[in-house]
């Protein structure tokens, strides 16, 4: 009867370690997964790929380093830059709206997607009205900045940017704030450039809009920075007017603090992930310690 009861506790302890140690190294993967999403999705990986600043008497770029990420992905159409935010990343296109919901500039998986242009929309941005969009994510990454444009004083100091494609850069000024949903079919149209119903779509801002920092008309050119919301279908719409004076860039205080930010965490990761393995070999330690000694303690009192 005693080596049965012996032989439960054994089997109970064995399993109890299985469990300790499945859900350990679940919890540890866990956090080392979610760590590499959000470092896939830091606008610090293509840094060095980032067009010049133009100069005092050309708004062209000048230098080879974002035509070098081009050959590595056709589909890279541009670059997106909001001053002064974390957005900072290339700009795709792709066959369809699905084509970079969840993989990178450079094809690879990634559930933080890319930043990518409206597919039926002209590469050129040569229509009325643009849509660009991005994931929602924490940690200001990706489109992640997005929905702080809903006050409007965060607006009107971080209301410039520059879009580069087709070999220019292009500033733009933030206009509004839009929540609305996916299927907003006002939004969401394509307007070409002499479309007869691109008042509808001025209206329609002026009236949805949480404020107006600037006027726009028929004549104007405008993007829509697209991401999701809480909820599902909900969605934050920030309104832009492009014009064809690049603006100067900014420092780069801003990436400099977050790639600093960024070796921080990757430390705090490695010394928490290095604390939780250690746990985990001196729990199943003590555990098998504890099975040892309790075998030893049988043995003792069968000899006896």
């Amino acid at each position: 009867m005693q080596k049965i009861i012996r032989g439960i506790n054994i089997i109970v302890d064995l399993v109890v370690l299985c469990v300790i140690l499945v859900l350990a190294s679940f919890g540890i993967y866990n956090i080392w997964d979610n760590y590499q999403i959000y470092q896939q999705a830091s606008s610090n990986r293509f840094e060095v790929y980032q067009p010049a600043a133009y100069d005092a008497d050309s708004s062209k770029s000048v230098d080879e380093r974002f035509l070098a990420l081009q050959k590595k992905n056709p589909d890279i159409i541009g670059w997106i830059h909001v001053f002064d935010t974390h957005i900072n990343y290339p700009m795709l296109q792709g066959k369809t709206n699905q084509t970079y919901i969840n993989l990178d500039p450079l094809r690879k998986f990634s559930l933080s997607g890319s930043i990518f242009l409206d597919s039926y929309t002209s590469k050129d941005f040569s229509e009325f009205s643009n849509v660009i969009y991005g994931h929602h994510m924490d940690q200001e990454k990706m489109f992640g900045d997005l929905d702080l444009y809903a006050k409007e004083s965060y607006a009107k100091a971080h209301d410039k940017g520059n879009l580069y494609y087709e070999g220019a850069f292009h500033g733009f000024d933030v206009v509004s704030f839009v929540e609305t949903n996916a299927y907003d079919s006002v939004i969401y149209s394509h307007y070409r450039a002499d479309s007869p119903n691109k008042q509808k779509l001025i209206d329609y801002i002026y009236e949805k809009g949480q404020y107006q920092l600037r006027e726009i008309s028929t004549n104007d050119k405008l993007a829509l920075f697209s991401t999701c919301a809480d909820g599902t279908d909900n969605r934050y719409i920030v309104v832009v007017k492009i014009n064809d004076k690049a603006y100067p860039e900014p420092k780069r205080e801003v990436y400099q603090q977050e790639t600093a930010r960024s070796q921080k965490r990757t430390i705090w990761m490695s010394v928490l992930l290095i604390f939780l393995v250690g746990i985990v070999v001196l729990l199943a330690y003590y555990l098998y310690c504890k099975k040892k000694k309790s075998k030893r303690k049988a043995i003792d009192e069968k000899v006896q």
